[in-house]
């Protein structure tokens, strides 16, 4: 997975891929240093048209899980 590749060169470690809970899926789930990032891949022409794709309900799935995920 390019996002993964990307991450890695950036010094991030890839925690999760694909990970599933009742409340959703998080495409990638990284780490590096104290930081944790929760990332939705999306293929889209840029950047603009790839953070439109996600709507609402999408974004609040995401930071369900995200809050799960860190909960355990």
């Amino acid at each position: 997975m390019l996002a993964c590749g990307l991450l890695l060169l950036k010094g991030y470690s890839i925690k999760e891929r694909r990970y599933r809970t009742r409340l959703g899926e998080i495409d990638i789930i990284a780490k590096r240093g104290n930081t944790t990032i929760f990332c939705e891949v999306k293929a889209r022409k840029d950047f603009v048209t790839g953070v439109e794709a996600l709507s609402e309900k999408q974004k609040a799935r995401i930071s369900k899980s995200a809050e799960f995920y860190l909960a355990h």
